[in-house]
């Protein structure tokens, strides 16, 4: 089932709440900031898996920890491309690592 994306907070825990809801996604339009970073939190203090990209990713550029700490607690994955991944692990790869290896980097 796909639900569109919601104008703001409040209009999140309906979806949220719904148990036949068991996993969200959030990224690609969601807008890079404050707002979309609120949330991404919001979906994953609700329980249920989740899937992070681009702009979820990107609005946690400036606090990757506060991301890192969040989502070790769900399922969760993150689908960067290469640039989103080097703005949000840059504290955790090298210039020359491998990316198939990264592309398994547990938080």
């Amino acid at each position: 089932m796909v639900k569109p994306i919601v104008s703001d907070e409040e209009d999140l825990a309906p979806l949220l709440n719904d148990k036949r809801i068991t996993a969200v996604l959030i990224g690609p339009g969601a807008g890079v900031g404050p707002k979309t970073a609120s949330r991404t939190l919001q979906m994953l203090k609700s329980g249920k898996s989740v899937v992070l990209d681009a702009d979820a990713l990107s609005s946690f550029k400036d606090d990757p920890t506060l991301l890192f700490e969040a989502s070790s607690k769900v399922p969760c994955v993150f689908t960067p491309h290469e640039g989103e991944f080097k703005r949000i692990f840059s504290s955790v790869i090298k210039p020359n690592d491998d990316k198939m290896a990264l592309s398994h980097i547990h938080l």
